[in-house]
């Protein structure tokens, strides 16, 4: 049997970097030194014969053959800790870390809920949250799943359909008894809107779809913002028209913390999407966050 390029020690050292950035910070995750996980990581290069990282004075960034060995590397270490943990606690237990990643609005309300549910289901899972509206990557971040509007273009990751949604055109009762309530996609020029920020540019162009045709109109920014939690912040406090996931604002609207306007028009969809890399092997625990997700996001209407 041919002798494997590199040991599991090596392998979690080079996972480590990976998912801290850095030699120093993955030292001090293993309780190591720097210039052995340093040499670990060069060793492992030579006996591949493949460059894992470009490296520069500032930045040390994976290559492509890095991330495909990541998901290896990944998937071999959670394997194998897969089956210690089935021979220490029986074949039932689901138990480890789980990273997950999401947009804040959706963090904030229905995910967080749920999370805590799944996490009281199954009190052996430690679960580490990062809330970003930004389309972070899941290989060589170190995060196991991520929730995303709208399926990413990566071909590594798998991406799952749980919830099929729209946006929804809405505002606090404050804002529309103030304000008046539009009537018309016209009347929007007469109202503050709460825009994104998107690429760097304010998404001024607000799409809906009325008898199966799509039509767009132009809106005024009054406040602008890349974070989808301060926008619906500016919403709940009166200052204006907010367009967004009808699954961030789930909550608010049946509460009647706000209001949904515009109803004649159909919101653009914003399918919900649950993100991972892709592998014949996923451990339990991921697998029962996925099933336990799909579920509880299937008994909210879109």
């Amino acid at each position: 049997m041919e002798s494997l390029p590199c040991t599991l020690a090596e392998l979690r050292q080079f996972v480590a970097v990976v998912e801290t950035g850095g030699f120093t910070a993955a030292a001090h995750r293993l309780h190591q030194t720097t210039a052995s996980v340093s040499l670990a990581i060069k060793r492992t290069e030579t006996q591949l014969g493949a460059r894992l990282f470009e490296r520069s004075t500032r930045n040390l960034q994976l290559t492509e053959q890095g991330a495909q060995f990541y998901q290896v590397s990944k998937r071999t270490l959670s394997v194998l800790q897969e089956g210690v943990e089935s021979l220490r606690v029986g074949q039932d237990a689901v138990r480890g870390p789980l990273v997950i990643a999401a947009p804040g609005d959706l963090a904030l309300t229905l995910l967080g809920r749920m999370l805590r549910e799944f996490q009281h289901k199954f009190p052996e899972v430690a679960l580490d949250l990062r809330v970003s509206d930004s389309v972070s990557g899941v290989v060589g971040e170190g995060i196991d799943l991520a929730l995303r509007y709208g399926p990413l273009p990566d071909s590594e990751l798998v991406a799952r359909e749980l919830h099929t949604g729209r946006r929804l055109l809405c505002a606090s009762p404050d804002y529309l008894n103030r304000a008046g309530v539009p009537r018309s996609l016209a009347d929007l020029s007469e109202h503050r809107c709460l825009c994104f920020r998107r690429s760097g540019r304010a998404d001024t162009q607000w799409q809906f779809m009325q008898e199966g045709e799509r039509v767009a109109v132009t809106v005024n920014c009054a406040l602008v913002t890349d974070n989808s939690a301060v926008a619906r912040d500016w919403a709940l406090a009166g200052e204006g028209l907010v367009y967004k996931s009808g699954l961030d604002v789930h909550d608010d609207i049946a509460a009647g913390r706000l209001q949904t306007v515009l109803t004649d028009y159909q919101g653009i969809q914003t399918p919900l999407f649950a993100v991972y890399a892709g592998a014949q092997y996923q451990p339990r625990r991921l697998r029962e966050l996925l099933a336990f997700l799909q579920a509880a996001f299937a008994r909210i209407p879109d």
